[in-house]
């Protein structure tokens, strides 16, 4: 008996193991990048905090004296918003240098009638940061550091 479990637990562990390496990201940084912010956008047009927050890291700080739980703060209150909106964010460009990137993004909200709320170029920077794939498989992940031109400095005292 205790073979079968050891077995069964071998085999288990193997099979995660294999699903865990199997399903690594191994996109270009560009690509992998440019869906970040289309899909940040998605989050944010469907009311996500959580999906616009994970590419955020938590060490974000920026020119107006904006941090990860300001933000944060900011995100919730923006997707509470009765109003329905769409937003679109476009790459304009990217620069990848080692473990840093820039890219040059035309964010733009809108509400469902067609008015203006939100329309600026932003410069995003990222850096790669630690984190683990599957709990198991050490990685580097790209995560948004700093946002400039991001127009939140109303925010900055909240």
């Amino acid at each position: 008996m205790r073979t079968a479990i050891w077995i069964t637990s071998l085999a288990v562990a193997l099979a995660y193991a294999i699903f865990a390496y199997s399903t690594l990201d191994r996109r270009g940084d560009e690509v992998v990048l440019n869906e970040m912010i289309v899909s940040a956008a998605q989050a944010a047009e469907d009311r996500d905090v959580g999906g616009v927050m994970d590419i955020v890291s938590s060490s974000y700080k920026d020119q107006d004296g904006m941090n990860y739980d300001r933000l944060r703060m900011i995100t919730a209150q923006a997707v509470r918003n009765e109003q329905d909106y769409i937003v679109t964010a476009s790459v304009k460009s990217i620069r990848v240098d080692g473990n840093e990137a820039t890219l040059g993004v035309h964010a733009v909200v809108r509400t469902k009638p067609g008015g203006m709320l939100y329309d600026r170029q932003l410069t995003v920077h990222f850096a790669k940061e630690s984190a683990r794939h599957a709990l198991l498989i050490p990685v580097k992940v790209w995560r948004i550091v700093e946002v400039e031109n991001f127009g939140l400095d109303f925010a900055k005292d909240w």
